[in-house]
């Protein structure tokens, strides 16, 4: 908090009349960065375009927006981490409302878990946002590229692209079980 009040040019106990501690101010900051982001990638998703660019317009909105005013600062690897981490409850809606955008745009319940899992994995070694949103795209390519010639262009399972490493099949599940409990905490 030390750090948090020199670099804000304020006093640590003037900080402290807002948060407790560190985590909660995090989990400010994370709620400031997110506010109003799904309602805007509900109209990117809805607006025109192709299925690739409905969903990167989205996730830009939803993931590369925030992370731009992240990213290069001092102390975002620890905000990345708590986040993370130890404040599942503050990031559980956001988690619920990109996998419904996801969904939206890919149509099929597996398809967007694994984009949803693999947009987590994105981010995780800390890259500029730039880096970000390439890694994004490729993504995207991939999952939508396998189907193109559906008419529904809704992916299939059946593709291995799709499929999770073996390294990550328990993942999902524990992944899935944080979130509903952090939901129940809600």
């Amino acid at each position: 908090m030390d750090d948090i009040a020199k670099r804000a040019g304020v006093s640590r106990p003037l900080i402290y009349l807002k948060f407790k501690n560190k985590d909660e101010l995090f989990a400010g900051v994370f709620n400031y960065l997110t506010e109003g982001r799904f309602e805007g990638a509900i109209a990117a998703i809805n607006g025109a375009g192709s299925p690739r660019a409905r969903l990167l317009a989205a996730f830009e909105i939803m993931l590369i927006e925030p992370w731009t005013k992240i990213i290069g600062h001092p102390m975002s690897a620890d905000f990345y981490e708590t986040c993370s981490v130890r404040l599942l409850h503050v990031t559980a809606a956001y988690a619920r409302n990109a996998v419904k955008c996801a969904e939206s745009v890919l149509g099929s319940y597996e398809v967007e878990d694994v984009f949803f899992l693999a947009t987590e994995g994105l981010h995780s070694d800390l890259p500029t946002a730039k880096v970000l949103l390439k890694r994004l795209a490729c993504l995207s390519i991939s999952l939508l590229r396998s189907d193109a010639h559906r008419s529904d262009h809704r992916p299939s399972c059946s593709n291995p692209i799709l499929r999770p490493p073996r390294r990550f099949v328990g993942l999902e599940a524990s992944f899935r079980q944080r979130l509903s409990r952090s939901a129940d905490a809600l």
